[in-house]
């Protein structure tokens, strides 16, 4: 039987197996610890997060809540994504679009 991955939540689709990971293991990094990985200053990180609209992206980033508090956490999947766009693209062009607001 054919199987196909799709998000968490899609209409029609049925569970056929579910690997838990434990989600603090793998989205291990807040916005500082990930700058400091790249190189880069916690703002210009911000900027970078946004450029790549990373946060739209479920394996490398998470919004996770403690009680009533809610941390943003980011995969070792994220390090590799800015790695990769500071090769093509310079932090202070990505500044100046998509930096403080």
């Amino acid at each position: 039987m054919p199987v196909q991955l799709v998000p968490e939540g899609t209409p029609g689709a049925t569970v056929v197996a579910v690997k838990r990971v434990e989600e603090l293991g793998f989205y291990n990094l807040g916005r500082d610890q990930l700058a400091k990985k790249v190189g880069l200053t916690g703002p210009k990180t911000t900027a970078v997060i946004r450029f790549l609209k990373l946060k739209q992206d479920a394996e490398s980033y998470k919004q996770i809540s403690i009680g009533k508090s809610k941390f943003d956490r980011y995969s070792s999947k994220a390090i590799s994504a800015i790695q990769e766009a500071l090769k093509d693209h310079d932090v202070d062009q990505i500044w100046k679009t998509h930096g403080i607001r």
